[in-house]
């Protein structure tokens, strides 16, 4: 007990470790049950000892009932109490107890470890190949920003490769558009049949695609690695407009840009006026007239010559061929 206050602390079981700040002056008091002449305490195999007649039974002592104490050494103790028929310990022993316990200062508290975020699955490991699921022949291996040119009819299958052991691979197409998740070779995001790829006609545009890998069955356990890439499907006849829509803006023929502000009579002068020769210098072009200007003699459909091609020039336009 807290000696200055009289305050029970504790009940001291055998092999307890109490804690208290060093500082405190400390009571100890035993109770016993039944009719007692006297009580005898020894701490520590002698350091203390002690017989008390009257209550409260107290290692220190007391007045008139005010327990004593003492500042003890932080540690390990042993404490023997006997209680005695008579007074002053004589007569017989009515009961023992010998029990153990440690005086600890109030540890200081450790601070709080920082929370650490979770490392992010690698993604190394990964190859993600498309497939034609009709032939499973690899079309592509599929990186992310890819453009890929397929026929719109096709049917499509994706499969994952991963190198290192693994317990399944999960599949994410289009959040959630396709989910699977595969245990076994080959990891297909629509499955196969003893190994014959399946496969779907996918719309063209823009796919997202999360492939996670595993280290148990069915998605479970820890995560080994995350892939998230992005790819557009598109067909032949698309890329060809999106391609012709971007250069449509200007024609080039040599060294000389003409774009859709120029009037006929601007490109033809300029046709007729190239600033350099076919050399590289500034000698004529080849149809180029000494007073300088387009040609009255020229006729209506005629070939421009120009670092080794041939174009074919009309009255109202100009046509570049591949």
């Amino acid at each position: 007990m807290d000696a200055d206050t009289d305050q029970v602390l504790q009940v001291i079981e055998n092999g307890d470790t109490v804690v208290v700040d060093a500082s405190v002056n400390l009571g100890i008091v035993a109770e016993y049950d039944g009719k007692v002449g006297s009580i005898s305490f020894d701490l520590n195999d002698g350091q203390v000892t002690r017989t008390e007649n009257v209550l409260p039974y107290s290692l220190f002592g007391d007045i008139r009932g005010d327990v004593y104490g003492s500042v003890l050494d932080q540690g390990e103790f042993t404490l023997d109490v006997t209680a005695h028929e008579g007074k002053r310990g004589k007569g017989d022993k009515l009961a023992e107890l010998e029990t153990t316990f440690t005086l600890a200062d109030a540890p200081v508290p450790e601070p709080e470890p920082e929370p650490q975020p979770e490392p992010e699955p690698e993604t190394s490991g990964f190859v993600i190949k498309l497939v034609d699921a009709n032939t499973d022949q690899v079309l592509q291996v599929i990186e992310s920003g890819d453009t890929i040119v397929v026929d719109e009819s096709a049917n499509l299958g994706i499969v994952a490769e991963y190198d290192g052991q693994v317990g399944s691979i999960s599949f994410d197409l289009n959040d959630g558009q396709v989910t699977r998740t595969e245990n076994v070779l080959p990891y297909s995001l629509f499955g196969d049949i003893r190994g014959d790829v399946y496969g779907s006609v996918l719309d063209q545009g823009e796919f997202t695609l999360s492939v996670t890998a595993h280290e148990g069955k069915r998605g479970k356990g820890g995560e080994l690695a995350e892939l998230n890439t992005s790819f557009t499907l598109t067909d032949l006849d698309s890329l060809q407009q999106a391609n012709d829509s971007e250069s449509s803006e200007a024609l080039e023929i040599g060294h000389i840009l003409y774009d859709e502000t120029d009037t006929m009579e601007e490109a033809l002068n300029g046709l007729a006026n190239p600033p350099h020769g076919p050399g590289g210098g500034d000698a004529p072009g080849p149809h180029q007239t000494s007073g300088g200007g387009a040609s009255p003699d020229i006729p209506a459909v005629m070939t421009f010559e120009s670092l080794g091609d041939t174009y074919p020039v009309y009255a109202d336009h100009v046509i570049i061929e591949a």
